[in-house]
């Protein structure tokens, strides 16, 4: 009586990790339908607008898909773009940093003055401490 117990329980079991995970395959399908716009065309028309099917229901539709497709692609653009621009500013992040280097004939630096001061040797004024 057990074992028919356990045989039973382990069957509940595995069917129920077969449904979710059919389940969990289903709602990974395309959100696109898998009609045609153009099946509408033979659809009774009630709203008694004097429109004919396809400016009341397929043009909508096919516009509504077209502009779905080009927003879709626009975002992926834009996902490209941001992980072009992540991974310049991780590499600017992670590379060693360089220090600017000052050169005398370049007139900028610590305590490089000699662009103001021309007539001065190249050594400046000796330096007698503090009087």
């Amino acid at each position: 009586m057990k074992s028919q117990r356990e045989r039973f329980s382990c069957l509940v079991v595995v069917s129920a990790a077969l449904l979710l995970s059919l389940f969990e395959a289903a709602m990974a399908q395309s959100p696109h339908p898998p009609l045609s716009p153009w099946l509408d065309m033979f659809r009774e028309n009630r709203s008694g607008s004097g429109l004919s099917n396809y400016h009341t229901f397929v043009a909508p539709r096919l516009q509504l898909q077209r502009e779905l497709s080009q927003q879709e692609r626009q975002l992926q653009q834009q996902q490209a773009q941001q992980r072009d621009m992540q991974g310049q500013l991780d590499q600017a992040l992670n590379s060693p940093k360089k220090r600017p280097s000052y050169s005398p004939a370049s007139g900028a630096g610590y305590r490089q003055y000699l662009q103001y001061y021309k007539g001065l040797p190249q050594g400046g004024p000796p330096y007698h401490g503090r009087r």
